[in-house]
This record gives C-alpha cells, sequence and structure tokens, in this order.
C-alpha cells in the first residue's frame, strides 16, 4: 500500500526491503548496528538474461524497447501486455506532469522523490552499494523531459550546463551536448586545436599548439 509501514522490532537478524521511502525504515535504521544498502535498477544483460523465466515470454526487440523507456525496472520490463500498457501511460503522464523544479528538488534529497516519480530518476548505485547519485530512468525520460523545460527554463538550464548549481548534476552532460549542438547547427565550420603531447609543455607563455584543425560539420 502507500501507507509507509516501519518493520517489527524482534530479537532476530531482520533484513528490510523497502522502495526509497526512508519513512518505511527512518527510525529501523536507528537500531544499533543496522547498515543501509542500495539495490541499483537491473541493467540489459541481466534484463536479457532473465527474459526466458518469464511466463508468458516476451520478445527481446519489445524487452529492449521497454527498458529504452523505463530504464531497468522488472516489474515493468516483465509485465504482462494489459499491464505494461498501463504502465507506459503512467509513463507518459509522469513526464507530461514533471517540471524542472521538482528535478531539482531530488537532487537535493534523493531519498524523497516527491513530486518527482520514481518512473522519471533512478538510483545509480555505487560498486559498494552504500552509496549512489541520481539519475534519469533512461536517456528517452532525459531527451523528453529536457525538450518540455528548454522553453520555459532556458537560463536555468544554461546555469546548470555551466556547473553553476553544484558539480554533480544529472542533467549537466546532456545540457552541455545539446547547446553545444544547437550552436554547431548554427555555426557548422568549428575551429579546434589539438593540446600538445603530455609533458611537453615546458613554458606557458609558448604557443604550444599548432594552426587550428577546420572540421567542417554540415
Amino acid at each position: 500500500g502507500k501507507a509507509a509501514r516501519e518493520p517489527l522490532h524482534v530479537n532476530a537478524s531482520t533484513w528490510v526491503a523497502s522502495s526509497p521511502n526512508k519513512h518505511n525504515y527512518q527510525q529501523f535504521l536507528k537500531r544499533q548496528g543496522t547498515t543501509q544498502a542500495f539495490m541499483p535498477p537491473w541493467t540489459i544483460d541481466e534484463v536479457l538474461a532473465a527474459r526466458s523465466s518469464v511466463d508468458p515470454p516476451i520478445e527481446e526487440n519489445e524487452i529492449r524497447e521497454r527498458f529504452r523507456l523505463h530504464g531497468g525496472v522488472p516489474r515493468t520490463l516483465f509485465a504482462a501486455s494489459d499491464a505494461y500498457e498501463h504502465r507506459a501511460r503512467e509513463l507518459r503522464g509522469a513526464i507530461a506532469e514533471c517540471h524542472l523544479q521538482n528535478v531539482l528538488d531530488v537532487i537535493s534529497n534523493p531519498e524523497d522523490k516527491g513530486e518527482a516519480s520514481h518512473k522519471l530518476v533512478h538510483y545509480d548505485v555505487r560498486d559498494d552499494f552504500r552509496s549512489f547519485v541520481t539519475k534519469f530512468a533512461s536517456s528517452y525520460v532525459e531527451d523528453q523531459l529536457i525538450a518540455r523545460w528548454q522553453d520555459s527554463n532556458t537560463d536555468r538550464l544554461i546555469a546548470i550546463a555551466c556547473g553553476a548549481l553544484g558539480t554533480d548534476h544529472i542533467l549537466r552532460g546532456k545540457l552541455f551536448q545539446r547547446f553545444s549542438l544547437a550552436n554547431l547547427r548554427e555555426e557548422p565550420r568549428a575551429k579546434v586545436w589539438p593540446l600538445p603531447p603530455r609533458g611537453k609543455i615546458e613554458n606557458k607563455k609558448e604557443k604550444s599548439c599548432a594552426e587550428p584543425v577546420i572540421m567542417d560539420m554540415t
């Protein structure tokens, strides 16, 4: 259900599997000796390996397409056709209703997703399973959201792309790429100055690169 529920206190080793809602385990974490670990979304290789065990079976092309849209969420990827269509509609609705501030709120407080649905933002879990950064559920979600925000939030998006709103921002790389490509389309001939080999710069005042190479981007 939607109501948060803390695990019962018993004199035994207790494992709690929960969605990232801190109200489900906030008090539990305060108990002595308790540790927290995070389960990452499935990779496409894991999804494909499990596909043969699904009944009814799902074609590989269909699984790959679902993964492209939703990311590595097994209950969505392996859902029966009717259930999947419902979840696909939910994803489209979540994208249509998500504002830039919703995602900024998630970045500042990842364990309280609020209005930025778990359909849109996932955990990118580190190798130790104890830490994570936030990421978009998929490239599709990322592209759709940024396209929606680009006209109405241009100044804020540029600030993010330039690093003005923090150092580990899930939007930065895509925004930098998007704005750079837009400029290249307007000015398709780009100048490129190759870097000298490592260790070859002895005098910083001396020009260290050859004549610019002109790339025709058209």
